[in-house]
């Protein structure tokens, strides 16, 4: 026999999990995962609702928001060519 303890010695709490991320107005995209986030609650299947949350958030028009109250510019400055570097 083993004398090992599959218990915790003290109960530990998890926090609440975080607020839904909101779709993009008049994305469909946005609409068609919170749709698919909905069916999967209903199905009581957790684990796919909170894919469909992870993909919301990562979804451009939910990152957009984020870029345009930041100071970083969108990418990289682009370097024009001159006249002569494309042989006019």
């Amino acid at each position: 026999m083993s004398d090992a303890k599959t218990a915790t010695v003290r109960p530990f709490y998890l926090p609440l999990p975080p607020n839904d991320p909101e779709p993009a107005e008049g994305c469909d995209v946005c609409a068609a995962l919170v749709k698919q986030r909905a069916e999967a609650r209903a199905s009581g299947d957790f684990s796919a609702a909170s894919d469909r949350n992870v993909e919301l958030a990562a979804h451009p028009h939910c990152r957009a928001a984020d870029r345009k109250s930041s100071s970083v510019p969108d990418g990289p400055p682009v370097r024009k060519s001159t006249k002569e570097e494309v042989g006019e």
